[in-house]
């Protein structure tokens, strides 16, 4: 993935514009687009040669958490992502997008509030 975003700046698709810092700019650039790798690509491995006992008197519903996350605001969703799928911390997550550390906060628990909502709907 590292090598995708080095080529966009080599090949004059990402240019920087010294509106941010290098390294901000640098960050944002393979953020993006490991962001576009995720949209792009399935998440999870495939199943198929995996088996899994269910107990016949557990309730088990699959959910598929990227549709979820795919209805959360695109702060909200994008903070998730890099948190649980990348393995980010919020401070690094605030350093790589350039918003203050309060910031990404507010969208951590404010996309925690809406999967919340959106689990339960689905509960009922």
């Amino acid at each position: 993935m590292l090598q995708a975003a080095y080529l966009k700046i080599l090949e004059g698709k990402a240019k920087y514009s010294e509106k941010s810092s290098f390294k901000t700019w640098l960050f944002s650039i393979i953020r993006f687009t490991a962001i576009d790798h995720l949209k792009g690509n399935a998440v999870f491995s495939s199943s198929e040669n995996v088996e899994v006992e269910h107990p016949e008197e557990a309730t088990y519903q699959e959910r598929n958490y990227e549709q979820l996350l795919a209805q959360l605001p695109s702060r909200q969703s994008e903070v998730f992502l890099l948190a649980f799928y990348h393995g980010m911390t919020l401070v690094e997550i605030a350093e790589t997008s350039g918003l203050h550390i309060d910031t990404v906060r507010t969208h951590y628990a404010s996309g925690k509030a809406g999967l919340k909502k959106l689990l339960l709907k689905e509960e009922v």
